[in-house]
């Protein structure tokens, strides 16, 4: 009855708007689905952890900025950090938007050149931590040890870990950069307090 209603009011909306509601429905849907049927072992049981790699779509955006921003909140921890795409275009730069975002956090994103995942670095990680629920989902197909696969959201405090997935913020603004960001800042900075106490 209220999508009949709603139909016809469609049309009149932006397309920005359409994108928005689309991308919050699958984030929902995606959400319910890592939160029921995925079972985040790391936070679960204690795992020795020095090996980390953030992986997103490109290594352009999130994964990169996570794992400077990672680099710098680690401080003294003898932590390794790495990042990596799923669909990169070899040697790609951070766009401008992202680069003047990461800067806001201390990040210099600039010499940044995109890398492609490959098996013998999923083999080597100790953990890998995805941007969202559909590349974590072909990540664990190539995982031998599929445990070690895990979302990176979940980990920022409540209620930013309400949705699993930080969105892909390219072709957006500098404040849309900013805005993810942020999220990740949130998630890194309660997963290394964790890692931290193990």
């Amino acid at each position: 009855m209220i999508r009949t209603l709603l139909k016809p009011l469609r049309r009149y909306l932006p397309n920005r708007w359409k994108k928005k509601a689309v991308r919050f429905k699958d984030n929902l849907i995606q959400s319910v689905r890592y939160y029921l049927l995925d079972i985040n072992l790391f936070k679960k049981k204690r795992v020795d952890v020095k090996n980390i790699i953030f992986l997103c779509k490109g290594n352009i955006c999130r994964s990169v900025f996570a794992e400077h921003r990672a680099r710098q909140l680690a401080g003294e921890q003898k932590l390794i950090f790495k990042s990596y795409g799923l669909d990169v275009d070899q040697g790609s730069q951070s766009p401008r938007e992202a680069v003047i975002a990461a800067e806001r956090f201390g990040c210099d994103l600039r010499d940044h050149r995109a890398l492609r995942i490959t098996q013998e670095a999923l083999d080597a990680a100790d953990i890998v931590f995805s941007m969202a629920y559909p590349q974590h989902l072909r990540l664990k197909k190539q995982c031998k040890n599929k445990e070690k696969v895990v979302l990176l959201r979940p980990f920022a405090p409540f209620p930013r870990s309400l949705f699993c997935n930080i969105d892909d913020p390219y072709g957006g603004t500098e404040r849309e950069f900013y805005q993810v960001f942020k999220c990740i800042d949130h998630a890194l900075t309660a997963l290394l307090k964790e890692i931290g106490r193990q």
